[in-house]
């Protein structure tokens, strides 16, 4: 299990993934972005904040979109962690 306590996670779901998500990351007692679209994550990220980790749905699709390729190119960049749910 990842240490999260205290820690900022970015999470990118549809709404029954975010409740899932929400609850591991409260189970954790860190604290949370939650994100609708890549576009928003990639704002979050450029913020110039270190991030524990992104936490990205739809990682089963076969071809990523062009704002998921942007957003997984600046997480790359910045070296931040990327978990794919």
């Amino acid at each position: 299990m990842l240490a999260l306590k205290n820690q900022i996670i970015i999470a990118i779901a549809d709404k029954k993934k975010q409740s899932e998500l929400t609850q591991l990351v409260m189970e954790q007692q860190a604290k949370s972005i939650a994100c609708t679209s890549y576009a928003e994550a990639e704002k979050y990220l450029k913020q110039g904040r270190e991030w524990t980790v992104l936490i990205c749905d739809g990682a089963e699709k076969k071809q990523l979109s062009e704002e998921h390729k942007r957003l997984l190119k600046t997480a790359k960049t910045l070296e931040t962690p990327i978990l794919m749910v």
